[in-house]
């Protein structure tokens, strides 16, 4: 809630879950509530995304981005 770049990249991921139904999940976190999921993936700056694929090994990246750039890291990453 109070991480300014978190809400401004915050609709285009909605818009993304939209887009992406019943192929990719979008999940939240809250970093400050869920202080042990951050700890253990060692994200020590926000936003963080990572992508998670099925096969392979998740990436992660850190900072705002415009939904373009969201949109070619999960293509990049998801749908390799």
């Amino acid at each position: 809630d109070l991480c300014k770049p978190c809400k401004m990249i915050s609709p285009y991921l909605d818009e993304l879950a939209v887009e992406y139904k019943g192929k990719i999940n979008f999940l939240k976190i809250d970093v400050d509530v869920e202080a042990e999921i951050a700890n253990f993936y060692q994200i020590q700056a926000i936003p963080a995304m990572m992508f998670c694929p099925l096969k392979g090994n998740y990436s992660m990246e850190v900072g705002a981005s415009d939904k373009a750039s969201i949109k070619k890291n999960v293509e990049k990453y998801i749908f390799k």
